[in-house]
């Protein structure tokens, strides 16, 4: 206000013709794309032609929007549109139970610094030919059915090959798994990896060619192929992103934000790009001896320093929380630890221990804390685009991270699969009846 804007004219009842003049009618002409110098431009009316301009509220109210989650997302009714949310969760987990003598170490998604998330049509695989042995560059996930086709060059030769899941993406990595004597001579195996990892063919006779490589998520009972489409964006998290599965003591516990695909209810650390925060659900201390402890019944008390939390809604590799006669965290930090065969004789000899070992108590945070996403993050994220008719989305994490997705189905598609349904629904109705 006050200021200058430059420079324009105003007819009265009559056309400028200058470059920016005001029509008669209050109108400015403009051609070629708009330059807004990172402003917004507001007060748009609705649109009456296919050139003229629309809101985000506009369109959305045109558009039908599905939420698809799980650590794999394929679905078959997405429009070629970017993105219209994403959410990433962690996840925790430990291979046993854990114990003062017996630790046994945390693994979470993301452990190793990053996440990266791949959008991919249907097919997931970037590898479409090989010999003799094949890294695929494709990452599966523990639990999940895929089916891998493949053409083999040579048909009369032994078609034979042991598939393979490795921890990294090179011949190198740890053998996790092997699916051995699988046949390609039909062009397609079916197979469920029990562990999460990357996928490698080990064909039986060194001459064998493949050709036209594809996995899909789920089972395919004939051979096909699509040719490969995919994204990949890497979102750097140092320590990982944590996440603690809701079990009976915590049963009461009411900040649950993801549901994995076995139904379990889990409070984790989230990366919501749709709003552009990450959203800490997990606070963490570590006990070194300086905490404030004292002699209980059967064991001892201390003063974890850890803000409001839920009752023994925590995980550490020291201690079992699933199991109350072991180890209590109550809502006000306060950590008792039973200790009934006298594993420490005094005060100063469990302190003497929490000195040495240092362990580590990570806890559900009752008032969860936002932080933004930093700016080149999120113009990353704002690059990503769905495919027609078929995307899948996953990470590369092991344990799997969790998946909520947002995203424009297309329309023709959508009310095919809907009626497609419906159909199915009436025909069993009409079958009970008869």
């Amino acid at each position: 206000e006050g200021e200058e804007i430059g420079n324009f004219e105003v007819y009265n009842g009559a056309n400028g013709d200058g470059a920016g003049d005001f029509k008669a009618d209050g109108t400015v002409p403009m051609e070629g794309d708009l330059n807004a110098g990172g402003h917004t431009v507001t007060g748009l009316k609705e649109p009456e032609k296919d050139s003229d301009a629309a809101t985000k509220a506009y369109a959305d109210a045109l558009s039908i929007v599905e939420t698809a989650s799980g650590e794999v997302v394929s679905v078959a009714d997405s429009a070629a549109a970017k993105l219209r949310g994403l959410r990433i969760y962690g996840k925790s987990v430990q291979d046993g139970v854990p114990t003062p003598e017996a630790p046994v170490e945390i693994e979470s998604a993301g452990n190793e610094g990053s996440i990266t998330v791949n959008i991919t049509g249907e097919n997931i695989c970037p590898v479409s030919n090989g010999k003799w042995a094949i890294l695929l560059n494709t990452h599966v996930t523990a639990g999940v059915t895929y089916t891998l086709c493949a053409k083999a060059t040579d048909p009369n030769s032994n078609l034979e090959f042991n598939l393979q899941i490795r921890g990294t993406n090179n011949n190198q990595g740890a053998l996790l798994q092997q699916i051995g004597g699988q046949n390609i001579s039909s062009g397609h195996v079916t197979f469920t990896p029990q562990v999460s990892g990357w996928m490698y063919i080990n064909c039986f006779t060194a001459e064998q060619t493949w050709s036209d490589i594809a996995v899909y998520v789920g089972t395919v009972n004939e051979y096909k192929y699509i040719p490969y489409s995919g994204q990949a964006f890497t979102y750097s998290i140092q320590s990982g992103l944590m996440g603690i599965m809701r079990y009976g003591p915590m049963a009461g516990v009411t900040a649950v934000n993801y549901t994995d695909s076995d139904g379990n209810n889990w409070i984790t650390d989230e990366v919501d790009f749709t709003i552009g925060k990450f959203v800490k659900h997990i606070q963490s201390v570590t006990l070194d001896g300086t905490q404030y402890v004292r002699k209980e019944t059967d064991g001892f008390g201390i003063s974890t320093g850890l803000s409001q939390t839920y009752y023994n809604a925590a995980i550490s590799e020291y201690f079992n929380f699933q199991d109350t006669s072991k180890v209590q965290l109550l809502e006000s930090g306060w950590m008792r630890i039973f200790d009934p065969d006298g594993k420490w004789d005094s005060v100063e000899d469990f302190k003497a221990w929490l000195s040495d070992t240092k362990p580590v108590i990570y806890a559900v945070l009752e008032t969860p804390i936002e932080t933004d996403l930093p700016e080149e993050v999120m113009d990353a994220y704002h690059q990503l685009t769905m495919y027609y008719p078929n995307t899948t989305i996953m990470t590369d994490s092991n344990p799997p991270a969790g998946i909520c997705v947002e995203y424009i189905a297309d329309t023709k598609t959508y009310i095919d699969q809907k009626y497609n349904d419906l159909q199915k629904q009436l025909d069993i109705l009409i079958g009970a009846e008869a």
